[in-house]
């Protein structure tokens, strides 16, 4: 994801970026049973509106856990979203305490300042971060007559992303090959 700051609030509106797999890897370490509720439960999540550019009106639906692991049972992504978390859980409902026990010990480690990076953007920064792996959000800021706070996003494809990359290696290699010859 890309976050391009437009306009930076005068006071506050801090962007707050945190690493989710060092949170989920010391949440492990700690807990390995809240670890695996957040490995093994699926959360219902959606979002709804109309954006302005060619998408238009959406309406996704996920379900998935905050912490997935890959085939190896490496951490492979984490994703944490509340505002789009519906209150639907799936679960026995002895299991619901835990659930959000282990909810509230993840989001601990997340917010904790030693795993906390905070950095006012401004008007002309942009930032990339790894979506999957980095969870961002923002500090309270104060909008006045004058001021405010606009960023405008973007996502990339990951598959679009490694494609270029590759790509463009490809080039510079033939570039220096041909720069010896």
């Amino acid at each position: 994801m890309m976050l391009h700051c437009i306009e930076s609030a005068s006071e506050g509106g801090e962007s707050l970026l945190s690493d989710g797999f060092k949170a989920a890897e010391e949440l492990k370490r700690e807990n390995p049973e809240a670890f695996k509720l957040l490995t093994t439960t699926i959360f219902e999540n959606f979002d709804k509106g109309h954006s302005t550019d060619y998408h238009g009106r959406y309406h996704t639906v996920s379900r998935h856990s905050v912490i997935q692991l890959d085939n190896h049972g490496q951490i492979s992504q984490v994703v944490m979203a509340d505002h789009g978390r519906t209150p639907m859980l799936r679960v026995p409902v002895s299991t619901v305490s835990a659930i959000y026990e282990a909810l509230k010990l993840f989001q601990g480690k997340l917010h904790d300042p030693v795993n906390l990076f905070k950095y006012k953007l401004q008007a002309g920064d942009i930032i990339c971060i790894n979506n999957y792996r980095v969870l961002h959000g923002r500090a309270d800021f104060k909008v006045t007559e004058t001021t405010n706070r606009h960023l405008e996003g973007a996502y990339m494809d990951w598959d679009q992303v490694n494609l270029r990359m590759r790509v463009l290696q490809a080039e510079m290699d033939q570039k220096n090959t041909n720069s010896h010859t």
